[in-house]
This record gives C-alpha cells, structure tokens and sequence, in this order.
C-alpha cells in the first residue's frame, strides 16, 4: 500500500500526522499557474525533513457536488486524489516495482527536482517522466536510473526557456536551437559553471516545434523536443 495524504491547509502553521511520516506521500496544493495556495500547510517535519513531498492543483479544482453540479473547490483534500490516482496509474503500469521506486519516481519527475523546498517539495510531477523513469527500472532491473545531467523545466514555452543542470559537475561545451528540419536558429552559452539554471530568450522564434540540443563537455548531446508557442 502506498500511503497517500493531504499536506493540510493550515499554512504557515506547518503540517501535522499523518502527513509528516516518512514513507508517506506528502501532497501540497498549488494554483492553475502553479503558484503555491496560501492556506497549503509547509514544512519542515518534527525532525527536519522536507515536507510536502509533491505538489498539485487545489485552488478553484472542478469538483461534483453534493447537488451533483459541477463547481471550483479549494484544498489539500483536491490536490491530494490527483496524485493518488496518478500513483494508481503507475502502480498498475509497473507492478512489480517497489512503493520506494514509485515515491522516488514521482520525485524525480517533478519541475522542483533540482531546488525541493518546504513550500512546493520536489514540484509538481510529470506523470510521463515518471513512467518513463518506472520502465527503465523495469527493463534493466537495476535502480531507478539517474536524470539527465541537463534538463527543460517545461517543454512548452512563450517567451524564454529554462534549461536546467541536474549534475552540478556537468559541464555544457555548446548550446544551440534547432528547427525541426534541422537548421540552427540560435546559439547561447551557459556561462558560469556554478549556475543551477539559465533562462534562454526565443522570443524571435516563430510558434512550433523545434530543437534543443545541449553538448557536454565529457558525453554525448542530449537533444529536448519544445514547443515555442
């Protein structure tokens, strides 16, 4: 069983039992912009852990009522069913994996991987990120496999991207943004090596899909698929 709980809303007054456990999956709420909601309780746990574990939308979340109508509700107790059923969703897609490697995953796949705070926790999942990580663990029978040295915050973007470093000893020789047919649009550096992320302007790119592909200086490219809306 994979004990999942709502974080509380009782904000800055911190979470309580059973959500500061251990092994149980702390979830927070946040907005549609996935700005954090007010009454969301943060951590950290009795003994210095970092709580909530994961985030999702609870503010204004379509809801069936008593009446059967539909209407916007808010709290912890919104957000908390998204990511029981999401955890659902993978346990049935991967069932012999442990409990540990599904909390790690959803962790792992979050957009708050990189800076986990007692606010968001590890973010918000990305609940293909997370299957993905599930099937490489499956497939090889070995632990869950690292991230990415480098990685996108979000795949689909407006005005700038966000390109971020999971392995701080990574270090990124060139950086370039390619259309689909394979032309380069642009180029950017990383720049210090002690920055966790950096933000690329694309605001002269046309809406569509295209390319980024970041060369490290000891490995192989990692290329992104984006959508520039």
């Amino acid at each position: 069983i994979i004990v999942v709980t709502s974080a509380g809303n009782s904000g800055l007054d911190g979470i309580s039992a059973p959500c500061d456990g251990d092994s149980v999956l702390c979830v927070g709420a946040v907005d549609i912009s996935g700005l954090k909601a007010g009454f969301s309780s943060v951590g950290p746990t009795g003994d210095g852990r970092i709580k909530p574990d994961v985030v999702a939308m609870g503010v204004n979340t379509q809801s069936i009522m008593t009446d059967g109508s539909i209407a916007g509700a808010n709290g912890t107790s919104l957000s908390c069913p998204m990511i029981a059923g999401l955890v659902t969703c993978l346990r049935q897609a991967h069932p012999t994996v442990s409990n540990v490697a599904i909390y790690t995953a959803l962790k792992q796949s979050a957009d708050r991987r990189n800076n986990p705070d007692n606010d968001y926790g590890w973010g918000l999942p990305d609940a293909c990120i997370a299957d993905s990580l599930l099937s490489l663990l499956t497939d090889s029978g070995s632990n869950l496999p690292e991230l990415p040295s480098f990685g996108l915050k979000t795949n689909v973007v407006s005005g700038s991207l966000t390109l971020v470093k999971n392995n701080p000893a990574a270090k990124a020789a060139a950086i370039g943004i390619y259309a689909i047919t394979g032309q380069l649009m642009q180029r950017t550096a990383w720049g210090s090596d002690t920055l966790k992320q950096i933000e690329i302007n694309i605001h002269q790119l046309a809406s569509g899909l295209y390319l980024l592909a970041v060369q490290q200086e000891n490995g192989n490219p990692i290329v992104f698929k984006f959508v520039k809306q």
